[in-house]
């Protein structure tokens, strides 16, 4: 019962809840798609409770309905072969010809006849309905002796794999119906010391004990277009509602836990944050080695931040052109943006060094003789890698459309960023004379180390 209560709730669930966890709505019955197999046996069930049995009864008259016209000339000499059996067409699925068997035998015989009759299979009373009781699977053991040919120990209580048993191999039969199809793969039955042979076919058991059940519930995440935020949070949903519903649940059915049909979505979205944060550290850490890195190279700490904060604009733009793209951060974005802070730095590094080594003090002629001395070779190097990057947009390996694009997008913006915002901000608030020189500064301080009587 407590599986039946818990198919229950999952199709009787909130807007809300269904909202949370995802789950896809049926647009004939308006209801949650959940696959619950508890459902399918209680309407097997009904309908095997409604079953009618043929029984021979002697009558002096043909019995009716007689041969239609219309009937199959092969399926019509068939019946009247003589060598087809009420059992036999039960088992093949072809129960509206036994009526017809009869009605063979009086064509063959042109005399009184035993005619078969249908009587009801099982008592008017007998309700096959949850919860599975040992009453009621009695009555489905009695009346069907061919399949249980021998009684069940008197200890056996898994009355549940009785009626399980009988319908997922519908009747013993083992006719593959839309229930095996759909429910074969997530129901698992063993035998233990109480299980017994099935007489009719082989390899086949009764008296079982239920090993693992799952309940399918259709949802509609997309690993396609969910994002790696939205998808783990829809996880950690599922994980606290399939947490409350063991706390429910009673001892033996309380250590449920959910998985993913089909390919790992949860391992993709872990993934895909894991290299976020791999992205993102290394972007900071790429800025924050670049950073002491163009202080020394250019020795004056004003135009190292300058020049660091450019770069900083710059791999900003080229981040930005992810999405604008279409891309996800994937293994080959990830790949793509550890190399940004190393392209973006060579240009902005050549201008920065130029304005530092520039011999003037003024803010205006240090820019000037910056683009003199190096803006030329700058932009012919920086001409040169988008011309090599420029083929590689053309090629058929996708690898190399995305290293093409990222190393045409890297190249562009730091040429750009290089040659008219930093230019700009050294022309305009660029340190003049030996403003934030490093050198000077270690020279003063050791100065006035050397010369103490200077000292304030």
């Amino acid at each position: 019962m407590a599986m039946l209560e818990l198919c229950n709730n999952l199709m009787n669930m909130t807007r809300k809840r269904i909202t949370d966890l995802m789950i896809r709505i049926d647009s004939q019955t308006g209801k949650p798609e959940v696959q619950c197999f508890m459902y399918a046996i209680k309407d097997f069930m009904q309908k095997e409770r409604q079953k009618a049995e043929y029984k021979s009864v002697p009558v002096t008259q043909p019995a009716t309905p007689t041969l239609p016209p219309d009937l199959d000339p092969a399926i019509a000499a068939l019946l009247q072969s003589g060598q087809v059996t009420p059992e036999m067409l039960r088992n093949y699925g072809y129960e509206e010809f036994i009526p017809y068997l009869s009605a063979a035998e009086a064509v063959n015989n042109n005399a009184t006849i035993n005619a078969l009759q249908p009587f009801p299979k099982y008592p008017p009373d007998w309700n096959p309905d949850f919860p599975m009781t040992k009453d009621n699977m009695k009555v489905l053991i009695d009346n069907n002796p061919q399949i249980y040919t021998d009684p069940l120990d008197s200890n056996y209580t898994n009355w549940l794999e009785i009626a399980l048993g009988y319908w997922i191999t519908n009747g013993y039969t083992m006719t593959r119906t839309t229930d095996w199809f759909t429910y074969a793969g997530i129901l698992g039955e063993e035998k233990f010391s109480y299980s017994l042979p099935v007489s009719l076919v082989n390899g086949q058991f009764y008296g079982t004990r239920l090993k693992y059940a799952a309940i399918v519930v259709n949802t509609t995440l997309d690993r396609r277009i969910v994002r790696y935020t939205d998808g783990l949070q829809y996880f950690q949903r599922w994980e606290s509602f399939v947490n409350d519903m063991n706390a429910n649940m009673p001892s033996g059915l309380n250590n449920a836990f959910f998985v993913v049909n089909g390919r790992n979505i949860y391992l993709h979205l872990k993934m895909g944050k894991s290299m976020v944060y791999q992205a993102i550290y290394g972007l900071c850490l790429g800025i924050a080695l670049a950073c002491p890195v163009l202080i020394m190279g250019t020795k004056n700490i004003i135009i190292g931040l300058m020049a660091t904060f450019t770069i900083l604009l710059s791999t900003t733009c080229v981040v930005g052109m992810i999405p604008v793209a279409g891309w996800k951060l994937g293994t080959m974005v990830s790949l793509n943006l550890c190399l940004v802070i190393g392209l973006s730095v060579d240009y902005t590094v050549h201008l920065a060094e130029g304005y530092a080594y520039a011999p003037y003090d003024d803010r205006k002629a240090r820019t000037y003789f910056m683009f003199d001395e190096v803006g030329l070779p700058v932009t012919a190097g920086a001409v040169t890698t988008l011309g090599a990057s420029l083929f590689m947009l053309f090629a058929e390996m996708q690898f190399l459309v995305q290293f093409g694009s990222f190393m045409f997008c890297t190249i562009g913006c730091s040429l750009l960023f290089s040659l008219t915002f930093l230019s700009t901000m050294m022309a305009n608030i660029g340190p003049q004379r030996n403003e934030g020189n490093v050198t000077k500064w270690f020279s003063n301080c050791r100065n006035r180390k050397l010369n103490p009587q200077d000292r304030p």
